[in-house]
């Protein structure tokens, strides 16, 4: 909207007065800079992403947290809690976001394939590569809605995953 579009350049303004750096880039979204910069400084210093997107959540590392002050408590989440809430590691993130789907990326995911369904699925087989390697050993209730599916949740997976090496500062 253009109200907000007329508060960009002050915003930048205040943030270059207050010491704090503006990066902006023509070349990826800012999901995929902000991954690239926690990757790229998590090894020398405590990175904390402010957000509320859930892609985020693949960046988590020993050294990076996510906080999301719009959350009704405030939710920090470290990489240890992330494990302890999901049972699988953030590199699988994208693997399970293909299968449910992400409806603010446009994103279908594998048609019927809820929630906890993927849950399980990538606990057990970790990635879709050994999935769709291993479908027979899907139960058979769930086998019907991913046979068929391997390309489009390939697809999607690679629509989810953010660049590590695309923003520099």
């Amino acid at each position: 909207p253009e109200a907000l579009v007329q508060q960009l350049a002050p915003l930048r303004e205040l943030l270059g007065l207050l010491g704090v750096p503006v990066i902006v880039s023509d070349a990826c979204e800012a999901d995929d800079c902000i991954a690239s910069l926690a990757e790229r400084h998590r090894l020398e210093r405590p990175v904390v992403i402010l957000g509320a997107d859930k892609d985020l959540k693949q960046c988590l590392r020993e050294n990076v947290v996510l906080w999301d002050p719009a959350a009704k408590d405030e939710k920090i989440t470290t990489l240890e809690d992330f494990r302890t809430e999901t049972g699988m590691e953030p590199s699988s993130w994208p693997d399970y976001q293909a299968l449910v789907g992400d409806s603010s990326d446009n994103i279908p995911g594998v048609s019927k394939v809820g929630p906890k369904t993927a849950l399980g699925l990538i606990q057990e087989f970790r990635t879709l590569e050994e999935l769709f390697a291993r479908l027979a050993a899907v139960p058979p209730k769930v086998r019907p809605k991913l046979e068929g599916q391997r390309d489009n949740a390939m697809l999607y997976r690679e629509l989810t995953r953010l660049q590590t090496h695309a923003c520099s500062d």
